[in-house]
């Protein structure tokens, strides 16, 4: 009997080890067949690239559940959004009832794990979002009835969590950014059961949020600690024993979230758990990020709120919203600091009507405060903002701003001066539009003197002696800038037009000033930049791309007596600085620099594809060529052979390029032509003329100073290429033409015609010899004559290549130039014929022109009419989409705000398809009438 038990003993053992060996080596065998069908399934599913290192599968982990896992998951954008991830994370888990896998009541889904995500949420200007990536399902299309039926999945869901997320969100169309980092997340409860109870936990920090570039939360914490009430099966919510808290303001919510209907319905309120101000102060960044818990204060805090009512997405009707904050007698001060911030008192109410948007109020009756005795008063009101905003603002006080800057200190800032303001403005949209100044209140001043900041981000103190702008209802006026910073000295005065409308509607502002120094040093100005090569080892020390933007239209009369920037001075610098269009101009900009002067237009702008541009037209006269080398980058990568030169030059240069990451020019990009002319340029440096001596056995040197230069060049694909041009080498006439590289690599051809005496010896009895022959044959030959000389120039600059033409001698060159004089001759008569046959020719070609004449001029007649036709079509065409466009956007009116916002983009599309055919139309035309006018010249071509 005993045996028998052993024996039943081992066959169990022997059973369970068995089970267990399955169950650990069976997921290595399922993994490979999991990876591809998920990665497959997937894809198939998503409008984007979905990729994922690894997928574990475990039946041990969790025993007697199943654990998968997706590690390293990323999901990359298509199309518009090629390259940008969308979602990573670390790794994804699930844990699943193993048993439920057979069971036909459904899978059984008991917890997800999700470690580490990344989630960058993109909307673009045109409303296309980057996480829309799921394709339609064809059961989209049929019958729910007809739909294949499959397992259930029961989501008894004990844990939800989510570690270390850091999550983006970026609205382009709505000019929106929100961000959060080091997210934690974790829910609990059992929502398998109808009835439960749900803990929702989450911490997360920074936390900020931008809109229209007002930062409305900087670098702030949150914590979120709320119970939910949950009727699963009617998908109702009640909110209990929460708190919500962003720093130190705590939040109570209370109320209840109906999503069981059609449309969503809410009823919340909230106030805030503690009275005192410090709270509330706690969201100010330069307050709380300064030994925020040693800040004395007093005053009491009230904020409360609701939001109550439906969402109803098809009306555009959304809940009320109702805020009010109010703060009485409140102060704060660091205890090691001398000054307090007091008497301050803040009334703001916020009404949203949810129905009709335009009926909400925002009033700020009162926000004031006093330091060192000195007080400030500020308030705002807005209504109607949809229809026609009405605006009340105003502001007036006296400020230290060192008694300030003592009593809100912030890291690395020193400021101190005295600020004056006094600003009422009262007015309606429509009365600024209509430029009814006299239903407008706006008046008042601000005033700044004896005001300077030091700061860690600037290399010197900026010191502001005196400053004014003025307002009324048209302008701004800025009557007065008068700035030091450092040895600089910048004098600044203007107006600002339509600065309402850019402040409440987003509408072009535009600007006239001058600009003047007597010493402007940039040098001092600018933070010292890393050179190339740590540019190019960390591209995080790249300069950032400087955007001009497109609403504002500003011109600068610019006078400056002295200017230093890098290693060049530049005096008398005058003319005018645009900033239009999203464009920055240089119009007619002199200045006196190198010794010389230069005269620069330029335009400066980013493109589409977010690459700064540059078009340039240079004229400079008479500047040392060693100095420019030395200066500018563009002439040492375009002519860096000028550092073997001495001499002046004059020249001018079109071209267009892009700037590199530094700022700087990318000689590969340029595109451009130009001259350059010089009385005389000397070679200091010149191994290639030693080289020329050698090849020619001459007995002189040739000359190094190069005479009565004129160059005309262009630069295409990181290629110089000059045009042949004819100079002097002291007497010996010479030509140059070829091109040169960014690589460094020669591709030149040098004639030169060198008299007789500066060739050696052997030279001089071979052309004695050929001379005597020449004469025998009749022909005029002078031995005494100069000979013509091609030198090839290759290599690369430092190290060139010369050579005689094709590997030519002395005694051929001679050679070739009496063959030269036989084929002269030859030509001359061959003239004399062709000039007797042309002038019998002439009578019926003036005949023939004529008719020409007739074909050509006939045929532009009728390209003429061609395209009057087309842009008479063209502009109806136009006239069609924009009545459409308009009756659209009527028909939008008192139908809210997102209909009305839909209507406007449907109306732009019309004008843009408008505007699309008429374009079309205009060039099918000009193309034929292009057609006519070929098989014109064509037809007059047979008659040539």
């Amino acid at each position: 009997m005993k045996r028998v038990i052993r024996v039943l003993l081992k066959i169990i053992l022997g059973l369970f080890i068995l089970i267990f060996l399955a169950l650990l080596i069976l997921p290595v065998f399922l993994k490979k067949p999991a990876m591809k069908k998920a990665e497959t399934e997937l894809n198939n599913m998503l409008n984007a690239e979905l990729g994922f290192d690894d997928v574990k599968l475990s039946f041990i982990r969790n025993f007697p559940r199943l654990s998968v896992g997706l590690e390293g998951l990323t999901v990359m954008g298509v199309d518009e959004f090629e390259g940008r991830k969308l979602v990573g994370f670390k790794s994804f888990r699930i844990i699943v009832n193993l048993a439920s896998l057979l069971s036909k009541e459904g899978v059984e889904i008991r917890s997800v794990i999700i470690d580490t995500p990344e989630i960058n949420a993109l909307i673009l200007e045109n409303g296309l979002a980057n996480y829309d990536i799921m394709k339609e399902s064809e059961q989209d299309t049929e019958d729910p009835e007809e739909e294949a039926e499959g397992p259930d999945i029961k989501l008894r869901l004990n844990k939800f969590s989510i570690i270390n997320a850091k999550i983006i969100y970026t609205d382009h169309s709505s000019n929106i950014k929100a961000s959060l980092e080091d997210f934690d997340f974790s829910m609990s409860g059992k929502l398998g059961t109808s009835h439960t109870e749900i803990r929702l936990q989450a911490d997360a920090g920074p936390v900020n949020v931008v809109m229209d570039h007002i930062p409305y939360l900087k670098d702030v914490n949150l914590n979120v600690d709320m119970g939910l009430a949950a009727d699963l099966d009617n998908m109702k919510f009640s909110l209990i024993d929460n708190e919500f808290a962003l720093n130190d303001l705590v939040l109570q919510l209370e109320g209840d979230i109906d999503l069981g209907g059609e449309d969503p319905e809410m009823d919340i309120s909230f106030n805030s758990l503690n009275t005192a101000f410090k709270s509330l102060i706690s969201l100010v960044p330069a307050i709380y990020m300064n030994d925020f818990q040693e800040l004395e204060t007093s005053g009491s805090l009230k904020l409360a709120g609701s939001v109550k009512g439906f969402y109803i997405e098809k009306d555009s009707i959304y809940p009320d919203v109702i805020m009010k904050l109010e703060v009485e007698d409140a102060m704060f001060k660091y205890p090691d600091l001398p000054t307090a911030v007091e008497n301050i008192n803040i009334s703001l109410k916020l009404d949203v009507d949810g129905e009709d948007m335009d009926r909400t109020k925002f009033d700020l009756d009162n926000f004031s405060f006093t330091v060192e005795g000195n007080p400030v008063v500020a308030e705002l009101h807005l209504k109607t903002p949809l229809s026609d905003p009405w605006i009340k603002a105003g502001i007036e006080g006296d400020m230290d701003i060192g008694a300030l800057s003592a009593a809100i200190p912030v890291e690395g800032i020193d400021m101190r001066g005295n600020l004056s303001s006094g600003f009422s403005l009262e007015a309606r949209l429509s009365s600024i539009e209509n430029e009814a100044y006299q239903d407008i209140d706006a008046a008042g001043s601000i005033e700044l003197n004896a005001f300077k900041l030091d700061m860690q981000e600037l290399p010197v103190s900026l010191e502001i002696s005196g400053a004014r702008l003025d307002f009324d209802p048209g302008m701004l006026e800025l009557s007065q800038l008068d700035m030091m910073m450092g040895e600089s000295d910048i004098h600044l005065k203007g107006k600002l037009d339509n600065y309402l409308l850019y402040t409440l509607k987003d509408e072009d502002l535009q600007g006239a000033f001058v600009l003047s120094s007597s010493n402007l040093n940039i040098n001092e100005l600018m933070p010292e930049m890393a050179d190339e090569e740590e540019l190019a080892e960390d591209d995080t020390l790249s300069m950032s791309l400087i955007e001009i933007p497109a609403n504002v239209d500003f011109s600068f009369s610019s006078e400056l007596s002295h200017v230093e920037y890098d290693n060049l001075i530049i005096d008398d610098l005058q003319g005018e600085i645009l900033i239009k269009d999203s464009k920055l101009i240089l119009d007619r900009l002199f200045m006196k620099i190198l010794d010389g002067s230069m005269l620069v237009n330029a335009m400066y702008l980013v493109s589409d594809s977010l690459v700064p541009e540059v078009n340039m037209d240079l004229s400079v006269k008479d500047i040392d060529i060693a100095s420019a080398f030395k200066s500018f980058n563009s002439v040492q990568a375009l002519a860096p052979f000028a550092k073997d030169l001495k001499g002046e030059v004059s020249a001018s240069l079109k071209y267009s390029g892009e700037l590199d990451k530094t700022m700087m020019p990318d000689i590969s990009t340029i595109d451009g032509s130009g001259r350059l002319s010089s009385r005389e340029i000397s070679i200091v440096s010149a191994p290639v003329f030693d080289k020329m001596k050698e090849l020619l056995k001459s007995d002189k040197a040739i000359s190094n100073t190069m005479k009565d230069i004129n160059i005309s060049f262009r630069i295409i694909d990181g290629r110089v290429i000059v045009t042949p041009f004819d100079f002097k080498m002291a007497n010996v006439p010479a030509s140059l033409s070829g091109s040169h590289g960014l690589d460094q690599s020669l591709d030149y051809k040098l004639e030169m015609n060198i008299p007789r005496e500066t060739l050696g010896s052997g030279a001089n009895a071979l052309i004695d010899q050929l001379g005597s022959g020449a004469a025998s044959l009749g022909l005029a030959y002078d031995p005494e004559a100069p000979i013509a000389v091609n030198f090839l120039i290759g290599g690369v600059i430092g190290n060139p290549e010369l050579s005689m033409g094709a590997g030519e001698s002395s005694k051929d060159i001679v050679k070739k130039q009496v063959e030269q004089e036989v084929t002269k001759k030859i030509e001359e008569t061959k003239q004399e014929i062709q000039k007797k046959v042309e002038e019998t020719k002439q009578e019926a070609r003036e005949e023939l022109n004529k008719e020409i004449e007739k074909i050509m001029a006939d045929a532009e007649r009728e390209a003429e009419n061609i395209r009057k036709s087309a842009r008479d079509v063209a502009e109806q065409v136009k006239k069609e989409a924009e009545a459409n466009a308009v009756k659209i956007e009527k028909e939008a009116e008192g139908r809210g705000s997102i209909a009305k916002s839909i209507a406007n983009k449907a109306a732009d599309k019309l004008r843009e398809e408008g505007d699309r055919k008429a374009r079309q139309i205009v060039n099918e035309a000009d193309a034929k009438a292009e057609q006519l006018l070929r098989e014109a010249r064509e037809e007059a071509d047979k008659l040539k």
